[in-house]
């Protein structure tokens, strides 16, 4: 609903006259988040300018005072956080929204939003609001359901008539659509928290290429069909792979199929036995609950019985298909081509996963005639999926089929086989447009450069919030002390991710890393002016195979020897500042341990028997206090996409804003937990031609990295002839040194000359033992 304020329809110009003379008065001095500097105010002026661009269709550089903001008025605080690359200020865009929703706020085009308090959301809603607290995820989800709240309100939705495509449509028309997900999972828990199921779930057709077995409507498909009442129970060490959620999910499962849903299970529990980790319980978990969905939505069209259908029997067992007309399909196939063909199970499945996520996919076919066709798209999800399949069957009863009957068991390996032929002639026939290619990120940034030009930003931007941090501490700055040091916290934790997540091991590793069990520090008790303080002199850091912890488990148990397989490995002075990991340690660590309750009080804290996770978040429901892996990895994906966009690093103009659709269509999966196995991978094998130290540093072998890390773009054969930073070899002296393990004196580095930081190595540091 519009707002009512005089104000309501005045232009951009006119807002920025407005707010100027009021901030000039002092009236902005009242709200929570004051914009009374000048720097601020034109740092305000300019998201408000960008923000109003993309709510208005404007191109880039459009002038936008002339722009009535009433339509907008609710669409700008979403279009802010995408209004803008990172820049050296902390929460790039939740100060850019912060700043457009005070100044909006202030000429009353915000009175009625509903981004305050609860009070200010429509009745109905408030219930599923309230119900959210006390969630793990309360203020992620929360904000979630606001902004639902917010489309609901400006499409003039009903809360019972909601639909997810009108709700969709009122997300493209704000330039939204790359959080909705987000927003609906929001809403969706909500709705389950307050028991609200006579609302509409919005989940079917959201993602249509990963519908599952929630999707399905379970009441009335049992009243058709029998109850299959028989449990399958779990091992102690199968049950732990998977959540409570997902032993629900695995229930429901079993109810529809109990034959898929028994090799899940006897999968698992090999998957236990071999320490697997949970990401790969979730994911075998998930390709059975969209197999047995799949099953169910073609089961009316080729007459099958859902749930009898085995993992076997969807490579061995054929049905017939309709095959519609493609002209560039027949032209490659000739006579081959029938309009009636005999598929097997999985291929239909395969179909069935494929075609939706053609349709809703941003992915366009070159030829116009092959778009009309609807052909295919066979993504790495719906190829996964089906590996993921042939695999449990494979794990389950190659010993014993495989002699029992060879035949049946050769048909199951070549349909395989065929289904693999198929997926390749089809990308052939129908060329695409390049989508997540991994190559691209090595385009815009390189290991070296990475290290060099990246930790060294990143830190000095956690030297400039510690010493905001002790200027409010001392009050000589305007900021209270604690948000102070929640800006220090923020900044701190980023370069520390960064830093230590180029480690080469993946993320998960460091995600269960724990002090004292995988990293051990040597350190020493300093005494500046009556105050005691630990400092760290050196760290080693310690993974091995058979660790019980599946978090923090290498992947590989044995070896290339056939011994044990074991990382023994120090965090490097030139990489790692040890001054700020003591502050996140011994400080900002120790503050989250009390406010979770693990620590009575500060003082409580000993050194030698900590064992808590390397990385703590405050809401996490691990006994560790660890983050999870997925918000760790998206922590130095984020750190790694504001190395590339900071005009202080790399600058890079062709990346697309963090979190829009361009970005997701475009670099979905590169900015992730693997990114820094592909800048190691690529230029220790590709650029220096050292495998030896490539499989040191990622504790991989050879085959692996050169089939998924070990990129060699195009980009590095031009470069070889581009003088400066660009140049692969232009920081060799460092990361010389680096590998030698001397210490970087970063303080007189010079991006043009990095020979100038070189210093003393440092002394050795002996190897600690292994926690028990």
């Amino acid at each position: 609903m519009p707002s009512t304020h005089p104000n309501a329809s005045m232009t951009n110009g006119a807002l920025k006259a407005l707010v100027r003379e009021r901030n000039h008065a002092g009236a902005l001095t009242a709200h929570r988040k004051p914009c009374v500097t000048p720097a601020t105010l034109a740092v305000a002026f300019s998201h408000l300018d960008r923000a109003t661009r993309l709510a208005a269709g404007l191109p880039e550089g459009a002038p936008c005072d002339h722009v009535d903001l009433r339509p907008y008025a609710r669409a700008l605080e979403g279009a802010a956080g995408r209004s803008g690359h990172a820049d050296d200020q902390l929460s790039y865009a939740a100060q850019a929204r912060s700043a457009v929703r005070t100044l909006l706020r202030e000429a009353g085009l915000l009175a009625d939003s509903g981004r305050t308090p609860t009070n200010a959301l429509l009745p109905e809603w408030q219930p599923l609001h309230e119900a959210l607290r006390g969630h793990p995820n309360c203020r992620h989800y929360r904000t979630g359901l606001r902004e639902v709240h917010d489309l609901a309100v400006s499409a003039g939705i009903p809360l019972a008539d909601l639909t997810r495509d009108v709700l969709a449509a009122a997300a493209e028309k704000s330039g939204c659509t790359g959080q909705l997900a987000s927003w609906l999972s929001g809403y969706r828990q909500a709705r389950r928290a307050a028991g609200r199921l006579d609302l509409p779930d919005l989940r079917a057709g959201v993602h249509p290429r990963t519908r599952n077995v929630k999707t399905l409507d379970l009441e009335k498909i049992l009243a058709t069909r029998p109850l299959f009442a028989t449990p399958l129970t779990f091992s102690d060490g199968a049950r732990a792979l998977l959540s409570e959620r997902q032993l629900a999910d695995f229930e429901q499962l079993r109810r529809l199929n109990p034959l898929v849903a028994d090799s899940v299970r006897q999968r698992l529990e090999q998957g236990a036995r071999a320490r697997y980790s949970r990401a790969w319980a979730k994911r075998l978990l998930g390709m059975a609950s969209r197999l047995v969905a799949a099953l169910y939505a073609t089961a009316d069209v080729h007459g099958l019985d859902p749930a009898n259908v085995s993992l076997f029997k969807t490579f061995v067992t054929r049905v017939s298909v309709s095959v519609p007309l493609d002209s560039v399909l027949q032209a490659e196939l000739g006579e081959n081509y029938a309009p009636v063909d005999h598929r097997s199970i999985m291929r239909v499945v395969m179909d069935h996963w494929a075609a939706p996520s053609y349709r809703h996919s941003p992915r366009k076919l070159k030829s116009a005639e092959a778009a009309a066709t609807l052909v295919p798209t066979y993504t790495a999800t719906v190829v996964s999926d089906m590996d993921y399949a042939y695999y449990t069957v494979d794990a389950l009863l190659r010993a014993s089929l495989s002699v029992q009957a060879p035949d049946l068991w050769e048909q199951f390996v070549q349909e395989r086989k065929n289904l693999q032929a198929h997926v390749k002639l089809v990308r052939e026939a129908h060329p695409q447009e390049p989508w997540r290619d991994k190559e691209q990120l090595l385009e815009w940034l390189s290991l070296p450069q990475f290290i060099c030009l990246g930790l060294p930003w990143l830190r000095e931007l956690a030297l400039g919030a510690r010493t905001e941090y002790a200027l409010a501490a001392a009050g000589l700055a305007p900021q209270t002390a604690a948000r102070a040091k929640s800006n220090y916290r923020r900044a701190l934790l980023r370069y520390l991710v960064a830093a230590i997540g180029i480690d080469g091991l993946r993320i998960s590793n460091y995600t269960g890393c724990r002090v004292n069990v995988h990293l051990f520090l040597q350190t020493e008790e300093r005494t500046i002016h009556g105050v005691r303080s630990l400092t760290i002199t050196g760290t080693r850091t310690f993974f091995w195979g058979d660790d019980p912890d599946s978090l923090a488990c290498l992947k590989k148990d044995q070896g290339e020897g056939g011994g044990a397989n074991e990382r023994d490995w120090d965090l490097l002075p030139g990489i790692v500042d040890f001054e700020l990991l003591a502050d996140w340690l011994f400080d900002h660590r120790v503050d989250i341990l009390v406010a979770r309750g693990d620590l009575p009080c500060r003082e409580a804290y000993d050194p030698a028997n900590d064992t808590f996770g390397l990385f703590i978040h405050e809401a996490s429901p691990d006994r560790w206090a660890r983050y999870t892996e997925s918000r760790l990895a998206t922590k130095f994906g984020r750190a790694v996409y504001d190395m590339i966009v900071s005009p202080h690093v790399m600058g890079r103009h062709d990346v697309p804003a963090w979190r829009s659709g361009e970005f997701r269509n475009r670099c979905s999966g590169l900015f992730g937990g693997h990114g820094g196995r592909y800048f190691h991978g690529s230029h220790w094998v590709r650029v220096e031609q050292d495998m030896e130290y490539a499989k040191l540093v990622t504790n991989d072998v050879g085959p692996t990295l050169k089939r998924h890390y070990a990129v060699r773009p195009a980009v590095f054969e031009r470069r070889m002839h581009t003088p400066g930073i660009d140049h692969p070899n232009h920081f060799d002296a460092v990361m010389r040194a680096i590998r030698a393990r001397r210490v970087i004196d970063w303080c007189r580095f010079d991006r043009n000359c990095p020979e100038a930081v070189l210093a003393s190595p440092p002394p050795e540091s002996g190897r600690p033992r292994r926690a028990a």
